[in-house]
């Protein structure tokens, strides 16, 4: 046999293979399911607004460019908790339809979509819209039926979906330093005000009690502790303002830890700072402790406002001036005994 007609008949051999594994394992192919096509795409990059309604509830956020930032629409200035919202906009950019029921929507009313459970409108840059409509749960509780307003096809998704998307209306993705009010069932057990980063003035209450008292310097005890009584009315009213900042909205976000930032804002270590002990009484009879902290900074110019920063973050925030004031007397010489 010569070589040329061995290379031949070894290419033959090779083809013949090839061939063969093919048309074994084609029909296996043709055979798979296909893949669920996407309810919808939208590039997250081309969304500017999302509102989301569900259960008597609603809420809507925007984009601004110039902080590359998701903002609560409804609010003066809060932008979302980036924890909380990452990965919410790819999560809304092309959700997979677990299957598809019908190109038509027979009975509205039987898959819960003439009254939605869940509304979703999504705006998009070139000034046009997408409207979702999320109704019951299937008989199986995985997947709820939906279906885009002014589209006849009636599909499924994964149940996970919208209760991801529900919680952001019903527990919002406030960022941490926006705080409104004391934790339910937590009681203020202690007061630290702090100037030059030491602890100038302390007030605590017993727990059993419930009396103030004001605090030895330096505190010597958790919460501290002290012999002579102090103003607990009045303590109390202005720890309630502290629990309730009346916030104007967000000025410096994500604060690099510059020095020289920081003294612009009156929001060094070397400001004002207060810290109020928070306990609470769990189910298990577990004490929980929690904090409010704040810095009190300088004036903005030109506004009835103050800079602050709130519970420890990296965000420098606006507050009403008159509502910072009447804290920051509490570091005036004057100690509120009772």
């Amino acid at each position: 046999m010569n070589v040329r007609f061995l290379s031949v008949f070894i290419i033959i051999a090779s083809i013949s293979i090839m061939l063969f594994t093919f048309f074994i394992t084609e029909p296996e192919n043709k055979s798979s399911e296909p893949t669920p096509p996407f309810f919808y795409t939208i590039a997250p990059k081309d969304m500017n607004k999302i509102h989301i309604k569900t259960n008597n509830l609603e809420n809507s956020w925007y984009f601004d460019s110039d902080s590359n930032r998701w903002f609560f629409e409804n609010l003066n200035r809060i932008p979302t908790d980036l924890y909380r919202w990452g990965g919410i906009t790819q999560l809304l950019s092309g959700p997979k339809t677990q299957r598809v029921i019908s190109q038509q929507v027979d009975d509205p009313l039987k898959y819960g979509l003439d009254d939605p459970k869940t509304e979703i409108k999504l705006f998009i840059n070139d000034g046009s819209y997408i409207k979702l409509l999320i109704g019951n749960l299937t008989p199986d509780e995985e997947k709820n039926y939906a279906q885009i307003e002014g589209y006849p096809q009636l599909v499924v998704v994964d149940a996970l979906w919208d209760s991801v998307l529900s919680r952001l209306v019903e527990d919002p993705p406030y960022p941490d330093w926006y705080i409104s009010g004391i934790v339910e069932g937590g009681k203020p057990t202690e007061l630290l005000l702090f100037k030059n980063n030491e602890v100038i003035r302390g007030y605590g209450a017993n727990r059993e009690t419930g009396i103030w008292s004001v605090c030895e310097i330096p505190p010597v005890s958790e919460p501290c502790r002290g012999n002579e009584l102090a103003n607990g009315d009045v303590l109390l009213e202005k720890i309630d303002k502290i629990a309730n900042p009346e916030i104007v909205g967000a000025h410096y976000l994500d604060i690099v830890q510059d020095e020289n930032l920081h003294k612009v804002f009156g929001t060094t270590v070397n400001d004002p700072y207060i810290y109020v002990r928070i306990e609470r009484l769990t189910e298990k009879d577990f004490t929980e402790v929690t904090g409010i902290t704040m810095t009190i900074g300088n004036e903005v110019e030109g506004e009835n406002s103050r800079y602050a920063m709130i519970m420890e973050t990296l965000d420098v925030v606006k507050v009403n001036k008159e509502w910072a004031d009447s804290i920051l007397t509490l570091f005036d010489e004057k100690v509120l005994y009772k």
